[in-house]
């Protein structure tokens, strides 16, 4: 038979078969593009362009995607103009 440990943890099977988190995944509705305004970056990626925070804000680096507008120290907003054309210019179509 076989010994417990002394000290230390003892896994059930239980735990080790929640050892991967299950995949959920998010889809979110693009948001309608007004004439004017702006979008915070959590409605840009993924929403309206496929990709990663990181990938956009190395756009944004490279003058790729459009310049930001810092409104304060902790909120940063793109023109709703600007992304639109940013849209338009990759072959987004009527947005």
């Amino acid at each position: 038979m076989h010994q417990l440990p002394t000290s230390g943890f003892l896994r059930t099977r239980k735990q080790l078969s929640e050892t991967k988190p299950e995949f959920k995944p998010v889809f979110t509705t693009p948001p309608i593009l007004q004439e004017s305004g702006f979008l915070r970056i959590s409605q840009i990626v993924p929403g309206l362009v496929p990709v990663g925070k990181s990938t956009w804000w190395q756009w944004v680096r490279e003058g790729k995607a459009p310049q930001p507008v810092k409104l304060s120290a902790k909120t940063t907003v793109w023109r709703t103009a600007d992304i639109k054309a940013f849209l338009e210019e990759q072959g987004g179509g009527n947005v």
